[in-house]
């Protein structure tokens, strides 16, 4: 999920720095190629996390490797992005120090007017510029904080819940030896008890053999007895 959702990113934020050229909102895009980066940067940091409780997972190896492939891909992306950031900013400046169109006449006093008041209208337009980058800047901030805040509290649950299972498969790792020796004591006392039985078997047969025998010694008895009164 994670690879799939920084798969989806790298995308988006490919396809408008190639758009960044044709935009004619570039700030409001370079905002958002910002904004997509730091989603990328967590999803990176969250995959890592999880990554770590991996312990001896068979797959464990061909994650990381594509975990270090995502790695390189936002090194890129942020490479591209800090340098379009820079000629943007650059640009801004330029257009905002570029002297007025039609250039007034210094020699006299409405040509100096004129002047003032080119003069003032492009600062005003550059500080209008400035104000709405600050604004944009302060929005990406404030939505920031929301992803990382959400995005620590999703940690910290998913924290609470692998320390739950530990828990869980600590006290089912305990009841499992509690019930192999209660097993191994239930077999002792079958093997006793089938002993015993197989002895009151014994006994049993042998009393009824001896009871046989006997009874054969009397009936032999009787018989001898009987013959010599005859004689």
């Amino acid at each position: 999920m994670r690879d799939l959702q920084m798969k989806g990113l790298t995308e988006k934020i490919e396809l408008l720095l190639k758009g960044l050229d044709k935009s004619k909102r570039q700030e409001l895009d370079l905002a958002e190629v910002g904004s997509r980066l730091r989603d990328f940067q967590t999803a990176l940091d969250g995959a890592n996390l999880e990554l770590k409780h991996l312990g001896a997972h068979v797959q464990k190896n061909e994650f990381t490797k594509i975990l270090r492939d995502h790695k390189h891909t936002l090194k890129e992306l942020k490479s591209e992005y800090e340098w379009r950031k820079a000629s943007s900013d650059k640009n801004q400046l330029m257009d905002g120090a570029k002297a007025p169109a039609s250039a007034a006449d210094m020699t006299t006093a409405d040509g100096l007017m004129k002047h003032g008041l080119d003069v003032q209208a492009a600062g005003t337009a550059s500080l209008e510029r400035t104000l709405r980058v600050v604004h944009e800047a302060k929005d990406v901030g404030i939505d920031t904080v929301a992803k990382l805040d959400a995005n620590t509290h999703q940690i910290e649950a998913m924290y609470d819940n692998l320390t739950a299972i530990d828990t869980t498969l600590a006290r089912s790792t305990k009841v499992i030896k509690r019930m192999a020796r209660k097993m191994a004591t239930d077999k002792v006392i079958w093997v006793f008890t089938f002993l015993l039985f197989a002895a009151v078997v014994a006994i049993i047969v042998w009393k009824q053999i001896k009871d046989k025998e006997s009874k054969s010694d009397d009936s032999s008895d009787s018989g001898d007895t009987a013959s010599g009164g005859g004689n």
